[in-house]
């Protein structure tokens, strides 16, 4: 008669350490993993070792599993293998990991099933989010300071700039500093390439800065014997080192007069 295989409710064993153990106690080598109406494997020699080794391997690629199984023995072999029916001998029930009904359950710690395996790494996901967060908001704040610090100094070496230009000492060593560029140059060939400046340049201006330029030149020529040469070599300058020119105007618009 063919014996029916049935998973009871109960189950004897969690671990594949105890599993191997318990089989290795019943001394009976050929054995069959069963899951519901499922062989999965069977082993039909009779020797215990190579019968452990193979158990040991198919329960490693059943460790991430949440199913339950049942492991029967098998004292006699027909000759034409095992099969889902054929009868056996002793029997026990296993689950190598268990899924919880609902989460936070009661199972919910135990066996490190998919379950469990998978809050594990939700957790240390987390924690590593959490980690990253904190660091974040570290350099944000190093960053902030630094942005503030580079602030203050900007503000700092501006309000030195202004402090040095209101200094009458380096508006004097500025102005020194152009009339040397301005003095007669030493060099006869840029002296030859100057050339003279063409047109007349009271053709260009309005009334008011003819009036203005007047003004400056009679203040000019009535405090110095040299304006003449002054003026020829700043529209020299203009005309050899438009960039110097530049630099030197600009330092002195900034000069508050």
């Amino acid at each position: 008669m063919k014996q029916a295989i049935s998973i009871g409710k109960t189950v004897q064993f969690h671990t594949a350490e105890d599993v191997i153990a318990a089989y290795e106690a019943m001394d009976i080598p050929a054995y069959a993993l069963i899951n519901g109406k499922q062989l999965l494997h069977a082993y039909e020699e009779d020797s215990m070792e190579e019968g452990s080794q193979q158990l040991t391997t198919f329960l490693d690629w059943l460790k991430k599993s949440a199913g339950k199984y049942t492991l029967v023995v098998y004292k006699h072999v027909p000759p034409d293998g095992i099969t889902i029916s054929t009868p056996y001998s002793r029997s026990f029930n296993f689950m190598l990991n268990e899924a919880p009904a609902t989460y936070g359950g009661d199972n919910y710690e135990r066996g490190g099933g998919n379950y469990s395996y998978i809050l594990k790494e939700l957790e240390a996901s987390r924690a590593k989010c959490e980690k990253l967060q904190v660091e974040l908001d570290e350099l944000e704040a190093e960053y902030e300071e630094l942005e503030n610090e580079l602030e203050q100094k900007g503000k700092g070496v501006m309000g030195s700039v202004t402090k040095m230009l209101n200094n009458p000492s380096t508006q004097e060593m500025i102005l020194g500093r152009l009339l040397g560029l301005l003095s007669p140059s030493a060099d006869p060939v840029r002296s030859a390439a100057l050339g003279a400046i063409p047109g007349t340049w009271r053709d260009v201006v309005t009334a008011e800065d003819l009036a203005l330029i007047d003004q400056s030149l009679t203040v000019l020529v009535t405090s110095r014997t040299d304006t003449a040469e002054l003026v020829s070599k700043l529209a020299k300058l203009w005309q050899v080192q438009p960039d110097t020119f530049d630099q030197y105007m600009g330092l002195f618009k900034s000069m508050p007069l």
